[in-house]
């Protein structure tokens, strides 16, 4: 009787730890390159060089490639990524980290140049199609040409490390 009565306690608390936090496994599908955007959704944030974080909106994928040419005007560089974990449609806030090369970002107005920008995304949802990390380059004084690093974090794993080579045309 003591055995049936652990085996079913044991059998009710399984699925309880199996609903335990949800988790990104990995990233799948890596894509680096250029992206279009339009209908984003713009949040203010102070702590980032720009002023604003960028979510959403509709992305389409341009060009595919890790070197990219520093051109006049309006572009947008990041990595699409299929995310797998648990559960599946689960939306998972990650942290996300860009590194920028000397001598960093400076917006005009003053303030010191930063050479990283760290923020929470709402992140991607388990087992959709994709989820997109972009900086949209819509100044000339965010051309700053060298290696351009994002990684993305969920608590204390680092989930994804992508490294961009942007050169002056």
């Amino acid at each position: 009787m003591r055995i049936a009565l652990f085996v079913v306690l044991f059998l009710m608390c399984v699925p309880a730890a199996q609903a335990a936090k949800p988790e990104i496994s990995r990233f799948t599908d890596i894509t680096p390159g250029t992206f279009s955007l339009t209908k984003v959704k713009i949040k203010t944030n102070s702590d980032i060089s720009t002023g604003e974080v960028l979510n959403g909106g509709d992305i389409k994928l341009q060009e595919v490639g890790k070197t990219i040419i520093l051109k006049p005007g309006d572009f947008t560089i990041g990595v699409q990524v299929h995310a797998e974990g648990r559960p599946k449609g689960a939306t998972i806030p990650v942290r996300i980290v860009w590194h920028y090369p000397q001598p960093g970002l400076k917006p005009p107005g003053g303030g010191a140049a930063k050479l990283t920008d760290d923020y929470i995304d709402p992140g991607p949802t388990i087992g959709n199609a994709h989820y997109w990390i972009y900086w949209k380059m819509s100044d000339d004084w965010t051309h700053v040409p060298g290696i351009w690093t994002v990684e993305v974090w969920q608590g204390n794993r680092k989930l994804l490390t992508q490294e961009f080579n942007l050169i002056k045309q």
